[in-house]
């Protein structure tokens, strides 16, 4: 979307237009908008200082919205607004439908707990019409009343998106999902096969299963231009390590994925098992280059299974980013640090790493030297991002053996270093500047 930098933001003007730009900052602006010719706008963003839109206000944004005819960029940031209601999210569909010329929508209801499913499946079969959607992005977030029946109407919408590269959905703490709403979500991806860009967030939908993930997955393959896939299950109680078993096998045959960042954080059924299957199922993905996992607060991962995930690493021979966030597992120890960094000190591809195994409180002194003496042998590494803090067990010993050995990285350009007492700290080395 167009960058605009200078937004007038004053008492008695909050709408900026600019380089065929308006942004809108309060609901009283759309009023505003009705005296300006609105057919030179190309890319439109509606802020979220607007809490609560009545009747008037409404009218004005259809209106508006509708009137748009050359506009190709749509942003609606609406969340907490508790006046919108399954006619205003219609409405807004119904409008945005005679927008002939869009490519990019993004939409965001968050806990706009008015909306139901009616309103969802009203609103996405306007949109349906717009073939010449190239990204969408919808978050209905905290939407307690969305449930299986509101995403029924995306196995239809979605395949009706000839051109659609990037698809974004977060309905993270709608509770009312299940199962059964996957495998709607599976049959709108089966039918598509020119998507680039995946992000699915399903964070604490507590009914979803195994079964679920099983669902969703499978359409992966058949998504043969998937270049990037985002998914975060995390705090969701019945993730367990069948469901990360469906994941790998599926995400294997994607055979044009690039990036891949899963997170399950919370999700405190995971054991050393699925890490492991986990890390031999990505192991066959030859085409990988970014890799993310997070498995924050999963406290059965144990040293065991850091060794036998850090076994395949090295067969990522393409993978130039890595991030691992591990905090909380407070079972990983010295020995799995070790055995996890003396893995990743073989890729010779790997520029970027995080790592977080903050409040993992068996990490001592010995852990932290054994890791600086593989680091610093580490020559490509660019940017470096290691947090542990809050292991208790730290001392001034590892500060040093850790700056010692990220100043002898020839490459280093970004470092953010953290751990217990050190926070908020800048120590410069030589040629570079790290952030503890």
């Amino acid at each position: 979307m167009l960058q605009v930098t200078n937004i007038i933001n004053t008492q008695d003007r909050t709408c900026l237009i600019k380089n065929k730009t308006l942004i809108v900052r309060r609901s009283s602006d759309f009023r505003k908008i009705m005296r300006v010719p609105r057919q030179e706008f190309r890319h439109i963003e509606i802020e979220d200082g607007i809490k609560t839109l009545n009747n008037n206000d409404l009218c004005h944004l259809y209106k508006t919205l509708s009137e748009l005819n050359h506009l190709k960029d749509l942003r609606i940031n609406l969340k907490w607004d508790l006046g919108i209601s399954d006619n205003g999210i219609s409405g807004i569909g119904k409008a945005i439908s005679k927008l002939k010329n869009l490519q990019n929508i993004s939409l965001d209801f968050y806990m706009c707990k008015g909306i139901t499913d009616h309103g969802i499946q009203a609103f996405l079969k306007f949109l349906s019409g717009l073939h010449g959607l190239r990204s969408i992005s919808l978050t209905f977030r905290n939407c307690k009343n969305i449930t299986d029946k509101g995403l029924q109407k995306l196995r239809t919408t979605l395949p009706r998106f000839r051109n659609l590269d990037k698809i974004k959905l977060n309905f993270s703490f709608c509770t009312g999902i299940t199962d059964k709403g996957f495998y709607f979500i599976q049959q709108g991806f089966a039918r598509r096969h020119s998507s680039q860009f995946l992000d699915l967030d399903f964070s604490f939908c507590s009914q979803i299963t195994s079964k679920g993930i099983d669902y969703c997955t499978r359409a992966f393959p058949k998504l043969d231009k998937l270049h990037k896939l985002y998914l975060n299950f995390s705090n969701c109680e019945y993730i367990t390590d069948t469901c990360l078993g469906y994941i790998g096998n599926n995400i294997m045959k994607a055979l044009s994925l690039k990036e891949l960042a899963l997170s399950f954080e919370k999700c405190v059924e995971i054991t050393d098992s699925g890490l492991t299957n986990l890390g031999f199922t990505l192991s066959q993905s030859s085409h990988l280059e970014k890799l993310l996992l997070s498995f924050s607060h999963c406290d059965k991962i144990t040293d065991t299974g850091i060794k036998e995930f850090g076994s395949f690493v090295p067969k990522l021979e393409f993978v130039s980013q890595i991030g691992l966030s591990l905090d909380n597992c407070f079972n990983i120890t010295d020995d799995g640090l070790m055995e996890l960094n003396q893995s990743l000190a073989k890729m010779k591809s790997l520029k970027q790493f995080t790592q977080d195994f903050s409040f993992c409180d068996s990490i001592t002194d010995i852990g932290i030297q054994q890791f600086a003496n593989l680091l610093s042998a580490s020559h490509n590494l660019e940017e470096v991002f290691l947090n542990f803090y809050y292991c208790k067990k730290l001392t001034d010993v590892s500060l040093q053996s850790l700056t010692l050995a990220l100043s002898q990285l020839p490459k280093l350009r970004d470092v953010y270093l953290s751990l217990k007492d050190y926070r908020n700290v800048n120590i410069t080395l030589p040629d570079k500047s790290i952030s503890t």
